[in-house]
């Protein structure tokens, strides 16, 4: 669960990073005349293809299950509790399959007027599903994924910050 929440918070934080950066290169492009809207679309239609991948990569989808598991397990027993692990056990899979199979970057972003019907993508995209990111990002992916999920990566991380801890009690 622990992982789940840092792996989330690095995720927004990255997002966040992100668009603080394209700001400054959308106010420079329009400083210097030229049309944001290729940019401000790329920028839509990259995060759209992060949820869609968040959303169907099998490592994600797991990570979802357990998460939700366990947040079932922490509900005192009861009936409460039983509709929760119910609901996670017969239709979490399935609607996470939904919501990924429903995010079309296209026409999310033109439906947030992000993009519009005119407007051409700086980046060339083939298509929907494992392609969706490019291979830089996917092995970037990658590596935090083997990063969060090695063990000894993990007591490191708890020994600094515990060391960090300590200087600021």
């Amino acid at each position: 669960m622990n992982y789940f929440v840092l792996t989330l918070v690095f995720v927004i934080q990255s997002v966040i990073f992100a668009s603080t950066l394209n700001s400054n290169n959308l106010q420079k492009f329009k400083d210097d005349g030229d049309n944001s809207t290729d940019a401000e679309c790329d920028t839509c239609l990259a995060g759209m293809d992060l949820v869609h991948y968040i959303l169907s990569d099998p490592y994600w989808v797991d990570t979802y299950l357990i998460a939700a598991k366990q947040l079932c397990e922490s509900i005192p027993p009861g009936s409460l509790r039983n509709t929760c692990l119910t609901y996670v056990n017969e239709y979490l899979l399935l609607a996470l399959k939904v919501m990924a199979n429903s995010v079309r970057p296209e026409s999310i972003c033109k439906a947030l007027q992000a993009c519009n019907s005119t407007t051409n993508s700086l980046t060339h995209r083939t298509g929907f599903g494992d392609n969706i990111l490019c291979e830089e990002c996917r092995s970037g992916f990658i590596l935090l994924k083997s990063f969060i999920t090695d063990h000894q990566q993990i007591q490191n991380i708890k020994s600094s910050l515990k060391i960090f801890c300590l200087l600021f009690r």
